[in-house]
């Protein structure tokens, strides 16, 4: 790990690696394949392991970082136009224009 592209490019990776994961290189390459794929930011990384931080009872592990970074909140999806929902919009223009 001492020669790592990512650990040379992020002072914050370097830091990270050091303060949780020394003799555990296969865990925090790990952790940065997960952020490379799931496009995850320095700043978003940091913000979690500062929340793990927070309760100093438990150790900050792979596991529980990807864990949190898994736990996004997705905006809630609008359902699929279908063709039922095409007619029942088409029926209430009608209705409308008739009570109109």
């Amino acid at each position: 790990m001492a020669g790592s592209m990512a650990l040379a490019s992020s002072g914050y990776l370097k830091q990270l690696c050091q303060a949780h994961f020394m003799g555990e290189s296969r865990n925090f390459i790990d952790l940065q394949s997960y952020c490379r794929q799931h496009t995850v930011t320095d700043e978003k990384l940091e913000q979690v392991v500062k929340q793990l931080a927070q309760n100093p009872i438990n150790k900050i592990t792979t596991e529980k970082i990807k864990a949190l970074l898994g736990n996004k909140q997705q905006p809630p999806q609008m359902p699929a136009w279908t063709h039922t929902t095409a007619m029942a919009k088409s029926q209430l223009q009608e209705l409308s224009a008739l009570i109109n």
